[in-house]
């Protein structure tokens, strides 16, 4: 019975033994190669959450730059928004006239016109802040922008009333000024229809200037 007892314990003692040599031998192993350090770059975390990542949605945008409104002998916002398709201007100088308003002679963004008679529902932005409402309804007059300090006019018709509120449902309209812009420019010039009507005056002026060693540039302009 006990050289029974012994013969098992031999056998306990010899598996232990080869256990923890075969584990000894995995730990030695594991470190394979030395001189590759595993860098970790990114993670990934995923479960009953969808990876998703909003930042990466496209967002389509107009431009129209200003050597496109000199070609087509645009002279303000409104002239270049009126040739996209998305703006549809039911308030502008050819038929203000037939409506009762104080708004008379303005122009107003209207994209996909969605906007209401006395309110919008297009954001006008300059340089990308809004601009001081010129109408009851909190619409902006577009003829107010000087032309002769733009630079570029972006038109977003999708996805801003998530940023900007009710006010951009139809879409957003950003007008960028030259803010770098050095030296004087002016222009001026005339219009007249062929049946010899709708003689039109326009005349803009711009200057920029850098100061204090090109820390800081002011730019002014005015249109009439």
């Amino acid at each position: 019975m006990d050289s029974n007892l012994r013969s098992g314990r031999a056998w306990v003692a010899l598996a232990v033994a080869a256990a923890i040599g075969a584990t000894s031998t995995g730990w030695a192993a594991s470190p394979a190669d030395e001189g590759l350090s595993a860098e970790l770059d990114e993670v990934t975390v995923t479960g009953s959450r969808i990876r998703r990542n909003g930042f990466d949605a496209p967002t389509p945008v107009t431009v129209v730059g200003v050597e496109q409104m000199e070609q087509l002998g645009q002279v303000n916002v409104a002239e270049a928004l009126s040739s996209i398709p998305q703006n549809s201007s039911f308030l502008s100088e050819t038929n203000a006239g037939q409506v009762v308003t104080a708004n008379v002679g303005s122009n107003f963004a209207n994209l996909r016109g969605l906007n209401p008679f006395f309110g919008t529902r297009t954001l006008t932005l300059v340089d990308g802040r809004r601009f001081v409402p010129t109408s009851d309804g909190g619409a902006v007059d577009l003829n107010v922008i000087p032309s002769a300090l733009i630079g570029r006019i972006e038109t977003v018709t999708g996805g801003a009333s998530a940023a900007y509120g009710s006010d951009a449902v139809a879409g957003v309209v950003n007008v960028l000024l030259d803010r770098n812009f050095t030296g004087m420019k002016a222009q001026f010039d005339v219009g007249r229809t062929f049946h010899g009507d709708g003689n039109s005056k326009h005349a803009s002026i711009g200057f920029g200037s850098a100061f204090a060693n090109g820390r800081g540039h002011i730019v002014v302009g005015g249109e009439y």
